[in-house]
């Protein structure tokens, strides 16, 4: 309880209506919804969502065996994981898709010359994978949004990033996710 690391489950809904871009607004159900990391979901393309099954993958940009021949030019941050389907929390799974059909239809710059998801949406850069951002401007936007939501953090130095959405994500599954016979994994 003292390390706070994990966001405030109450606080969630707020921050997701405090999104200024239905990007934001997916990407954020997307990292608090599966747990993956910022890196594993600004690196995820089209290819990897099944839309119709409402599933989405991640795949190592490494291929484990050869990524340490690959040259640092060509390397994506990532963390290991190999080829695998994420696991929802079952409420934020409609919620992610929902946001990211509008995100599709209302925001993504089509044509561009990536199939990543996640692209930025403002001049000069629209268009470009959001992945090549700063982490300080992904946390910076995030910070902002959570401040308008009025999620205040219950350390008094302490503030929320987007990774505290995986933490998040693994408190839930460890304590509410229902199962046969109680809830928690």
């Amino acid at each position: 309880k003292e390390d706070y690391l994990d966001f405030p489950l109450d606080g969630l809904q707020p921050l997701v209506d405090a999104a200024t871009t239905w990007r934001d607004r997916a990407l954020w159900l997307l990292l608090a919804g599966t747990g993956l990391r910022m890196s594993e979901a600004v690196n995820i393309s089209w290819a990897q969502i099944d839309i119709s099954g409402q599933r989405v993958f991640v795949e190592d940009p490494y291929a484990l065996r050869f990524s340490k021949d690959l040259p640092q030019a060509f390397r994506h941050r990532f963390k290991g994981r190999a080829t695998s389907e994420t696991v929802f929390i079952p409420q934020l799974k409609q919620p992610f898709f929902d946001a990211l059909e509008k995100y599709a239809r209302l925001e993504y710059i089509a044509g561009v010359s990536h199939d990543l998801v996640f692209q930025r949406l403002h001049p000069p850069r629209a268009g470009t994978p959001m992945r090549d951002m700063s982490d300080t401007s992904r946390i910076e936007g995030f910070r902002r949004a959570v401040a308008r939501a009025g999620v205040v953090h219950p350390h008094p130095n302490g503030y929320w990033t987007p990774h505290s959405l995986r933490h998040l994500y693994g408190v839930f599954m460890l304590n509410y996710l229902p199962v046969p016979g109680g809830f928690g994994l």
